[in-house]
């Protein structure tokens, strides 16, 4: 057994805005740019921190997230992601991004898309989990 004071203290839980559930796929907006899509058949979603994010409860950005026709579009003041409400899987051209960076360069960047249909994992299975 692990020592108390070695133990990772996490936070899994996000607020309860920025959390988005429409049928067995839930998003939650992390920050703009940094936005978590889960897809449970059973409704469990999993609340515990992640190697990756420790903490979730943080500022929310504006963003809003509407269903239609069995698509899920979630926008944030950077990034618009749509994906499949009945699979959750990313739409090819889901993510397109409005971000510019003030001060970081000559001139924004201009607006892109991204398509990560074909990369993206059927599910988290090997996402590596923080149990302490």
């Amino acid at each position: 057994m692990l020592k108390e004071a070695l133990r990772a203290h996490t936070a899994g839980t996000a607020k309860e805005k920025q959390i988005f559930i429409f049928g067995h796929c839930r998003l939650t907006v992390l920050t703009p740019r940094l936005i978590r899509v889960e897809h449970c058949p059973d409704g469990a979603f999993e609340d515990r921190a992640s190697t990756a994010v420790w903490f979730r409860a943080f500022d929310v950005p504006p963003c809003k997230a509407t269903l239609h026709r069995g698509t899920i579009t979630l926008t944030t003041p950077e990034i618009t992601l749509t994906v499949h409400a009945r699979t959750g899987t990313p739409q090819t051209g889901s993510v397109h991004l409005a971000a510019s960076m003030p001060g970081r360069c000559a001139a924004p960047p201009a607006p892109a898309d991204i398509d990560i249909a074909h990369s993206a994992p059927p599910n988290a299975a090997d996402t590596a989990r923080n149990t302490a």
